[in-house]
């Protein structure tokens, strides 16, 4: 039986934290949407950051975040009929009593009445969650029998699609459409009883098919508790399990995956960043926590196709799957790239119960342009309060290489460390928060191998 939420789009993934603080409240909504509430709590009022902690709701009315460690929280939520597709105009609100979000203190204690109202958005004013939306090139339409259900994904085994559903909120029913991809049709129904007992399929987050079988990301049975959140190969007929990885504990709830045959390519939020994971599940017997990619948004979707993997945000960006380089992205929505064969990319739409096909078109792939010279540039806004944006560029020529980057006040003192890791050639921008700090000149300063610069920011209360 499905016992945690899974919750679609960007803010699929949350940190698990003990602790025992809570925000609680009302959320209203008068207009005329219907859909799924989320609501989230996060660290920043910028809401870039991974939401801390997050529930869902059938409609307007009580909710509560649980497991808050002590410090500021910032409550944001939005209502959608599909949170695969979040629209321009899909309500919008959050806690605060400006344009601004009001911050919550929560110092292990249970913080009540965060009320807050829900406002339908317009094609002027739109939801900032929204995915701008692009007319597929052709439109699938699902026979009526396979509308009903919740949290639904897509896999493709070579031959067929397999549309996954899950019957309801805590129900132990799971329905999974064998479809045909060029008529719709529904060649088979496999009817799957979740059971939350030792090696069997507890829940389906996300289904992909790997030489001949199924993995899932989801809940499998384990000893010493059930409902273990992980990845495992399946039977679905007879509903077993095995062998099973099970997720890092103190990190991460995954995102999506996809595979190119040998190897599983998950992706992960973690404090404030994404990052992509390659390993082959057959060779090892952990999850790994090594990045094979860093991001600096979160996942819609991904897939593996053409010898490339294609990572659905904003846009559908291509990589190299053997070093992970970045190579340019197609003008097509990041949901889009659920699925990919022949040329295209697939995806179910829940609210039309459809398959969406875009065609690839990869004369319209915008091939990234890698620097040829190390550089760093001015931070913008400058002066600014409290956020500023700080670019720099590394060769494409340079080996992967320590990269630091650190902020100092004027007199020399380490104020905040922003970058220490290893990165390939690109483009990269930071932003640095200096909340909590007061006005005046700051310096920030960028290491990566023999090269050294600095330069002057203002920050301006």
């Amino acid at each position: 039986m499905k016992t945690t939420f899974t919750i679609l789009l960007l803010l699929q993934s949350f940190m698990v934290n003990l602790q025992a603080g809570s925000i609680s409240g009302n959320v209203s909504y008068s207009g005329n949407s219907t859909g799924t509430i989320i609501v989230a709590a996060f660290t920043s009022y910028s809401f870039q950051t991974d939401p801390t902690s997050v529930v869902t709701l059938d409609g307007p009315g009580e909710y509560r975040l649980n497991d808050l460690a002590d410090g500021k929280y910032y409550i944001l939520s939005l209502l959608a009929k599909d949170l695969n597709f979040i629209k321009a105009t899909d309500p919008f609100g959050f806690y605060g009593l400006s344009e601004k979000p009001d911050s919550i203190l929560v110092q292990n204690n249970d913080v009540k009445n965060i009320n807050f109202v829900l406002y339908d958005c317009t094609v002027e004013n739109p939801n900032p969650f929204a995915q701008e939306w692009k007319e597929p090139d052709l439109r699938i339409s699902l026979p009526n029998s396979t509308m009903n259900g919740r949290d639904p994904s897509l896999a493709y085994d070579g031959t067929y699609l397999y549309l996954c559903k899950h019957d309801s909120i805590n129900s132990s029913g799971e329905k999974i459409y064998k479809i045909n991809p060029e008529t719709g049709n529904v060649a088979e129904t496999i009817f799957l009883n979740l059971e939350s007992s030792l090696n069997r399929i507890c829940w389906i987050d996300q289904l992909i098919f790997m030489n001949g079988q199924f993995w899932i990301k989801g809940g499998f049975g384990t000893l010493p508790q059930v409902g273990t959140p992980g990845i495992f190969k399946a039977d679905l007929y007879s509903g077993t399990s095995s062998p099973q990885m099970v997720f890092p504990d103190s990190v991460y709830r995954s995102v999506k995956m996809t595979t190119d045959g040998e190897n599983i390519f998950l992706s992960m939020d973690s404090s404030g960043t994404t990052k992509i994971v390659k390993f082959n599940p057959n060779s090892t017997l952990t999850i790994p926590s090594i990045p094979f990619i860093n991001l600096d948004n979160r996942v819609r979707q991904m897939t593996y196709g053409d010898g490339y993997l294609w990572v659905g945000i904003d846009k559908i960006n291509k990589f190299d799957p053997t070093t992970g380089d970045f190579l340019g992205s197609i003008d097509l929505p990041g949901f889009a790239a659920e699925i990919y064969f022949d040329n295209k990319f697939w995806c179910y739409n829940e609210e039309s119960n459809s398959i969406l096909v875009y065609n690839a078109n990869v004369t319209g792939l915008e091939e990234v342009v890698f620097p040829t010279t190390l550089t760093l540039s001015q931070n913008y806004p400058n002066p600014f309060n409290p956020i500023t944006t700080i670019r720099y560029t590394i060769p494409k020529n340079l080996e992967k290489t320590h990269v630091i980057l650190k902020i100092f006040d004027i007199l020399g003192r380490e104020v905040q460390n922003l970058v220490s890791e290893k990165q390939s050639g690109g483009e990269y921008e930071v932003l640095f928060n200096a909340n909590g700090l007061p006005s005046g000149i700051y310096l920030y300063r960028l290491y990566a191998g023999d090269f050294t610069e600095t330069k002057k920011l203002i920050l301006l209360k």
